[in-house]
């Protein structure tokens, strides 16, 4: 069982290291191996692309909160210490 070839790769590659690697010699193979290097940094690009977009989702409207509330923090604090100087100036 373990020579017999399952498209490919072969079961005992499967097995062993869990590396499928396409059969063929030579020109064939190197061009295989050309194109899946080439496919796996495609998807790594859209991936990341995928990521930045997902975090800017996110981080946008976490930052607008955060200044919002920063800004009402700001304005309340103001007008409590308008209220707590007003009785000392008369």
């Amino acid at each position: 069982m373990e020579g017999k070839k399952l498209g490919w790769k072969s079961l005992g590659a499967a097995v062993e290291g869990g590396r499928k690697r396409r059969g063929g010699k030579g020109e064939e193979r190197e061009r295989y191996e050309g194109w899946w290097r080439e496919e796996r940094e495609r998807r790594q690009r859209k991936r990341r692309r995928e990521n930045r977009r997902v975090t800017v989702l996110f981080v946008t409207p976490v930052v607008i909160l955060l200044s919002v509330l920063l800004s009402v923090l700001v304005f309340v604090g103001i007008k409590f210490l308008q209220l707590l100087v007003s009785p000392f100036n008369g």
